[in-house]
């Protein structure tokens, strides 16, 4: 998930913010322009040779648009949420080479020609 993405599904919904936490979101990333538009096959290296490869976009579905919900307690969010979320909820990935990532690693994307 990027923090750019997080940021156009809040004003998507007209809320102050999403948090990648109620997205289900493992790792959060920023910088990476378009992240969830990744072609499946995009590679993500790390600076210790931790690689991940994209699967594709994780598609979005109402439980996080309940949560969100239940935070604002604002009935609708729910209804809001796929609409806002589609493409930019995310990318899957599959661990190609094992490793440690921390923040602040930098990301270098390998696309496929």
């Amino acid at each position: 998930m990027s923090e750019e993405e997080c940021a156009l599904i809040a004003e998507k919904m007209n809320i102050p913010e999403v948090r990648p936490e109620w997205l289900g979101a493992n790792m959060l990333v920023r910088g990476i322009d378009r992240l969830t538009e990744l072609p499946a096959g995009t590679r993500l290296l790390f600076p210790d040779g931790t690689g991940l490869i994209c699967e594709g976009e994780n598609l979005p579905c109402v439980h996080p648009g309940k949560m969100i919900e239940q935070f604002y307690e604002q009935d609708g969010l729910r209804k809001k949420f796929v609409p806002a979320a589609r493409k930019k909820r995310g990318i899957v990935c599959s661990v190609e080479r094992e490793g440690a990532i921390h923040t602040g690693d930098t990301i270098e994307v390998i696309r496929l020609s």
